[in-house]
């Protein structure tokens, strides 16, 4: 189920599981900030698409399997346990029913970790099956009289057996694993700090920095008639202007509560104004990578953005959203 969760939140910056509730992830500065939101819990069916073409079933048998392992992390929080996601965040409930959520410190950590943890349940495994399979040792056998030298000066003594080669040759498979083991953490790090790896593109894409146009040159004022004095017109009062909501933008770096992404911008038009004729006079036409996107309201923090969120989906209106801080 995690990495079903992942794939969505690389593909849509969010993944909604039903009847629990919704990941949403937040890219700033190469680092991916992770929050839940529990009631946005209703099934969009991408969870379940996506199960269907990684696994190969039938959309029936996904959305089984999505309701079983989704009744399993509400029994669980219900009984007072954690429920936690590799790679993802832990949740818990609090004395008020209240799901919380935790993120891993680092995505790219947990997912080492869990890695590394493996392998040595794969180690202590191997070690059991070795200890379990080896022969028990032969009776020594009975010393024999040696043989008297007939060279003269020989050394009578004869070498002593070295007690130790039995207990070499069982820990050389020990010294195999721990260097394979130690191979692995080394292989494990380059590609942490190596930018043109997949998994580093799939949690850390670059930004695309949005064109400003270049503002008009100004006009020069031409020079005074130096023969005939004309009285100059009176000057008009500066006009104020209003960005118009229905002519679409690009997103700045904001928090931009969005309610709606289309392909088609008269589509995006109408449900801006169908935003505005509900008082929602800050809702504007925005422009996401190649989708026309309705924005409810935008701000300088999340906190805001969250409240505006919290107040669409609580209140009267019902309305879905999601957060983005980028023009992506």
């Amino acid at each position: 189920m995690e990495k079903y969760i992942k794939q969505l939140l690389s593909d849509d910056s969010r993944a909604i599981i039903p009847q629990f509730g919704c990941v949403m992830a937040l890219r700033e500065d190469d680092k991916v900030q992770l929050s839940f939101n529990p009631y946005l819990n209703f099934d969009d069916g991408k969870l379940t698409a996506a199960i269907m073409a990684g696994e190969g079933i039938s959309e029936e048998d996904a959305q089984r399997r999505v309701s079983d392992i989704v009744d399993s992390y509400n029994n669980d929080l219900s009984d007072g346990k954690a429920v936690t996601l590799a790679g993802i965040g832990t949740f818990s409930r609090d004395s008020m029913g209240r799901t919380d959520f935790t993120q891993v410190d680092d995505i790219d950590d947990a997912e080492a970790q869990s890695t590394e943890e493996a392998t040595a349940e794969a180690i202590v495994a191997e070690q059991a099956a070795t200890a379990s399979t080896e022969p028990e040792p032969l009776p020594e056998p009975e010393p024999q009289p040696e043989p008297e030298s007939t060279t003269p000066g020989a050394d009578l003594s004869s070498p002593t057996p070295d007690n130790n080669d039995e207990s070499r040759g069982g820990k050389k498979p020990l010294i195999v694993l721990l260097i394979i083991l130690l191979l692995l953490l080394i292989a494990g790090v380059v590609l942490y700090f190596h930018k043109d790896n997949a998994f580093y593109k799939y949690f850390f894409a670059e930004k695309q920095s949005v064109e400003t146009p270049a503002p008009a040159p100004e006009p020069k004022p031409e020079p005074a008639d130096t023969v005939k004095q004309v009285p100059a017109p009176a000057p008009e009062p500066p006009k104020t202007t209003k960005t118009d909501p229905l002519v679409a933008k690009p997103l700045t770096k904001r928090y931009n509560v969005i309610v709606g992404s289309y392909r088609d911008e008269q589509t995006a038009i109408k449900r801006v104004e169908e935003l505005g004729s509900k008082g929602f006079d800050r809702a504007f036409v925005g422009i996401r990578k190649d989708h026309f996107v309705a924005v409810i309201a935008d701000f300088s923090n999340i906190t805001e953005a969250e409240k505006m969120q919290e107040q669409i989906v609580e209140g009267q209106y019902h309305i879905e959203s999601w957060i983005t801080n980028s023009g992506e």
